[in-house]
């Protein structure tokens, strides 16, 4: 199957920054321990249902779980 244009460009541009953006919040987690007790848990939930893809589907912006009611 061939990519429409728009997805390779915006692969490209998504790879481009992805070591900039893994270096900037890889500490993002270290001071949040519900954060990484829901995400360890959500990992654990997928691998015993066998793993495979996960989609993340969160709003777009800063990455950071939105306020209630945003």
């Amino acid at each position: 199957m061939t990519e429409p244009d728009f997805v390779r460009a915006t692969r490209r541009a998504y790879d481009a920054i992805a070591d900039d953006y893994a270096r900037a919040f890889s500490s993002e987690l270290e001071a949040k321990p519900l954060e990484r007790a829901m995400l360890g848990a959500f990992a654990e939930m997928v691998q015993t249902a066998g793993g495979g893809p996960v989609a993340d589907v969160a709003r777009s912006g800063d990455g950071l779980p939105a306020r209630p009611g945003t």
